[in-house]
């Protein structure tokens, strides 16, 4: 980011460089003034007092616009260090945002993710998917197989629909950010529950057996752990106080 120097005590004052340089011309001009009474210089040597005039009032002309110029220019420069604040603010904002909508759904995912993996510890070691397990409704059969799969669709249905979009999201708004590898990692994690972990359950159920929920909960667990990371990463980086703000700029 652009780095803008500011002082509240000196906004009123000339640059430094225009102070020494006005107090340089005015020794030179004591020094030039006497030592032309002491070597009792006359109308030749001075010259024409409307000359000396007009000098002084370019001389003065020079100073009010070099003063003028650095006014605006820290004008300017003020201006600009307030867009940048503004502007970072608002991708503070938006990052804050793109990080609680991903966990909002994550949390919202404990319930119905608790829920299916209690479900499929409820069911038989092994089990026919072919042959009826209980009526359907309208009295149509409903065999295991059935059954399963519908809780199975059911299951990544939820999954796809509430996490999926708030973690491209995320990973989108937040890259270049420093929550970027924390949020990737956690995407790694997740991708590895579809992977490792959904599809070895698809597979026990196709084949009839009672899938071992072990794994895919340790790694949900670890999705879960990663939270409190990064509730601490974002209030260390995404503060919203002017200051911190300002100081970051």
């Amino acid at each position: 980011m652009t780095n803008v120097n500011r002082s509240s005590v000196d906004d009123g004052l000339p640059p430094p460089w225009l102070i020494v340089t006005g107090t340089i011309g005015a020794l030179a001009l004591v020094f030039l003034l006497g030592l032309g009474a002491g070597q009792e210089w006359g109308a030749e040597q001075w010259g024409p007092v409307a000359s000396w005039f007009a000098g002084a009032l370019t001389l003065a002309a020079v100073i009010v616009a070099l003063r003028q110029a650095a006014l605006a220019r820290r004008e300017s420069m003020r201006l600009q260090l307030a867009r940048l604040v503004d502007h970072e603010v608002s991708r503070r904002r938006e990052c804050i945002e793109a990080l609680a909508n991903l966990w909002a759904a994550i949390t919202g995912m404990q319930m119905e993710f608790a829920a299916w993996t209690e479900y499929l510890g409820t069911l038989p070691e092994s089990f026919d998917p072919r042959q009826q397990h209980r009526p359907a409704p309208r009295g149509a059969e409903q065999t295991w197989g059935m059954e399963t799969r519908e809780e199975m669709r059911r299951f990544s249905s939820e999954w796809q629909n509430r996490i999926e979009p708030p973690l491209f999201v995320a990973l989108l708004v937040l890259r270049g950010t420093a929550l970027y590898e924390a949020v990737g990692a956690l995407n790694e994690t997740i991708n590895d529950i579809k992977a490792q972990g959904l599809e070895p359950i698809r597979e026990a159920l196709t084949d009839g057996r009672r899938p071992d929920n072990e794994p895919i909960i340790a790694m949900w667990s670890s999705v879960i752990g990663c939270r409190s990371e990064h509730l601490t990463m974002a209030r260390q980086h995404f503060s919203l106080t002017r200051e911190d703000v300002e100081r970051y700029v």
